[in-house]
């Protein structure tokens, strides 16, 4: 085992038996003038014209598709920043939640009431098909080896659907879901559909299990809350949070029966990131540290404003994490915030992703290329 590993394994077994019940708690994030640095290595200007983007950048190999506010989609080159093309929708208000790529095909593009395969290479159209009418908020994409699929949100009941496309853009088939499908995920032969909805005062959600080869449902798991967060997995395990009741619930499940091994009622998650040792829940206002084992809490850093729309990114033993417009940078095996500021630019960061060995990061105005952050020898 490497000795860094090896430290950190001590440090983290440490931390956990000095807790006991309780979780180590990080308030204040550090002044502006903190002394980590971030080394800008490339940037890219736009302009914001019209709604912000809903799609972190999305590394792709060489590429980066970036999705901006003025109806813009441009790849631009990883290494230099340099934009290789640019499409405009022409829908005013597009919205594009997530890409899916395979081979030279980027799937999940929406203008209006279609949905658009692009070749990576130059942005040209590879195919297109007309959806019916859904909601602002309401299309969400994935794919298996051979399929694409697409949720929609309509404006009755009748219209919750996920459709299941050839990568060549066929329609092979269709089905109703109960409610409406806010979370669409594949993983080993499983689509998993997370949905949300209110039940008097009160928001009741379910996690749907379906195959993808039939659409057949496989297995039902419901909570309460409404799952927006999309779920991550490590072999047999789908770990999912919860929203809008109380403070939410985080879950782990087996992935084949749904059934759950752990659930830890003090946090939901909007979103989430893992290592091998734990769970990332983004709760607003907070990030959890959570074992993955038992569901116990390890940390939580706290944030002075609530932010529903944040994300966050994991890079070695940082996570980085966007709250209110600000940049946060957390170790993770501490829960310390050791940097927090706005945009290199000064504008407010909507946005933040990463590579192997780079951190990219979305402002109202510029996407930056950023190295893995440095630490001065004071600190």
């Amino acid at each position: 085992m490497p000795m860094g590993r090896y430290l950190q394994i001590l440090i983290v077994f440490s931390i956990i038996i000095n807790s006991c019940d309780d979780p180590i708690t990080n308030d204040d994030p550090p002044n502006e003038d903190s002394i980590i640095n971030l080394t800008l290595l490339w940037e890219v200007q736009y302009n914001r014209t019209s709604w912000g983007s809903n799609v972190a950048p999305t590394p792709i190999n060489d590429s980066l598709l970036l999705f901006t506010g003025d109806n813009n989609i441009s790849c631009v080159n990883i290494d230099s920043g340099i934009v290789v093309w640019t499409s405009s929708l022409e829908y005013a208000g597009s919205t594009i939640e997530n890409f899916v790529f395979d081979n030279h095909a980027v799937y999940g593009i929406r203008d209006q009431d279609k949905t658009y395969a692009i070749d990576i290479n130059d942005g040209s159209v590879l195919w297109e098909y007309e959806l019916p009418d859904v909601q602002r908020f309401g299309f969400k994409v994935c794919a298996s080896n051979t399929h694409f699929f697409v949720g929609t949100i309509g404006d009755s009941t009748n219209d919750y659907k996920i459709w299941k496309f050839s990568k060549q853009g066929e329609l092979v088939d269709s089905i109703n879901v109960p409610q409406k499908p806010w979370v669409l995920t594949e993983y080993n032969g499983y689509l998993l559909s997370g949905q949300g909805w209110t039940s008097g005062a009160d928001f009741t959600g379910q996690i749907t299990c379906y195959s993808t080869d039939s659409l057949k449902l496989v297995w039902n798991h419901a909570s309460n809350g409404s799952f927006l967060s999309p779920p991550v997995f490590d072999e047999d395990r789908i770990y999912v949070g919860t929203v809008w009741w109380n403070s939410g619930i985080t879950k782990a499940l087996d992935i084949n029966t749904g059934n759950p091994y752990w659930t830890n009622s003090s946090h939901g998650a909007y979103n989430m990131a893992q290592n091998e040792m734990f769970i990332f829940a983004n709760m607003a206002s907070a990030v959890f540290c959570v074992d993955k084992l038992t569901g116990e809490d390890i940390w939580r850093s706290n944030f002075s404003a609530p932010d529903e729309i944040s994300n966050m990114t994991l890079l070695g033993d940082y996570l980085y994490f966007v709250n209110y417009g600000k940049l946060n940078i957390v170790e993770v095996t501490s829960g310390e915030i050791i940097y927090s500021s706005n945009g290199p630019d000064g504008a407010s960061v909507e946005f933040v992703s990463s590579s192997e060995d780079q951190i990219f990061v979305q402002t109202s105005q510029h996407l930056y290329g950023v190295e893995p952050l440095e630490i001065s020898e004071d600190n």
